[in-house]
């Protein structure tokens, strides 16, 4: 991972220097080639869940700090986070559960390593932190190499 970070950061430092002048030797390096621009993309996951402790809200009333649904993040580095789409509970969940699964529609995302995080949220509001259920994704530049 480190290595990653490092080579980026060296190819961004080569980008904003000026091309080098000709010499005897033949003609000059070539430009370095600038990052692809973000393209459309699907985020699609599917995880588990243990309803056991915190229930799904039921669908006909509302109970008290029940989970309403799943927030999906795409989170950053520096702590930043953008919600991409969000799953409901599955309606009276109140046992292990696998498979939930989700899609977003198609969201503009550069190319590269991202860091998806979900966050449960109550009736209340109130979201876990998404920074504790996190996977590691590559998107290609090309959409349909994803």
């Amino acid at each position: 991972m480190l290595c990653v970070v490092l080579l980026a950061f060296c190819a961004l430092g080569q980008a904003e220097l000026a091309p080098p002048a000709p010499t005897a030797d033949g003609p000059p390096a070539p430009k370095p080639i600038p990052p692809p621009p973000p393209s459309k993309h699907a985020v699609s996951v599917t995880f588990d869940y243990d309803f056991s402790k915190n229930h799904a809200c039921p669908p006909d009333k509302k109970e008290y700090d029940c989970v309403k649904q799943f927030n999906v993040y795409n989170l950053t580095a520096d702590g930043g986070r953008t919600k991409l789409f969000s799953i409901p509970a599955p309606a009276g969940a109140r046992t292990p559960m696998t498979g939930i699964t989700g899609s977003s529609g198609q969201l503009t995302l550069a190319s590269g390593d991202h860091m998806i995080g979900i966050g449960v949220q109550s009736s209340l509001g109130l979201e876990s932190d998404p920074q504790k259920w996190t996977t590691m994704v590559t998107v290609a530049a090309d959409p349909a190499k994803n």
